[in-house]
């Protein structure tokens, strides 16, 4: 497979049924290549996994560990997990250009809000921006307003927020 841009990778893990899966294999030279508008997850010459790097996706890494989260369907979300073995920072940089990975580091913890509705969003980002909290943040990946019209097109997009509002009124707000 003659490939412009590859890099290895190992502990390739796929989520099933709640739980991390890790692959299982004879010869493991693990690979992921880009060709094209594809990103191939690659075991020596055989194609595990082709992955549409024009739909929903995104990376979420810590450390040298790359989370990749895909949205296949109405429902359905694919999640695969690996170690990048070398140039952590170039191959970060090169799957940016293609698709939003941000690090699992970079999420705010400081405060929690409450929205009512989007209204409520739209106002509380247009005061950020005004103010100087914006300024002491990271920037934005340069492709970050493509991902959050994904989410917002994405019909189980309400879900998750009622999940996620569930979790931080649980988790969250009762441990403070």
């Amino acid at each position: 497979m003659n490939q412009s841009w590859w890099i290895p990778i190992d502990k390739l893990t796929y989520w099933r049924a709640g739980t991390w899966v890790r692959y299982e294999a004879k010869s493991y030279n693990l690979s992921l290549r880009i060709h094209c508008d594809q990103l191939l997850l690659t075991n020596n010459n055989k194609i595990l996994e082709s992955l549409n790097m024009n739909g929903k996706m995104k990376g979420i890494y810590k450390g040298d560990v790359l989370i990749l989260i895909l949205s296949t369907g109405p429902q359905e979300i694919r999640k695969i997990k690996f170690q990048l073995k070398l140039h952590v920072d170039q191959c970060l940089q090169k799957l940016g250009e293609r698709f939003l990975v941000v690090s699992h580091n970079s999420s705010s913890k400081n405060a929690v809000e409450r929205y009512r509705n989007i209204e409520d969003v739209f106002q509380n980002v247009i005061e950020e921006c005004g103010s100087n909290k914006m300024s002491s943040s990271l920037p934005l990946p340069s492709n970050f307003s493509n991902f959050v019209k994904l989410c917002l097109l994405d019909p189980a997009f309400p879900s998750y927020v009622q999940e996620t509002r569930k979790i931080i009124e649980t988790e969250i707000l009762k441990k403070t």
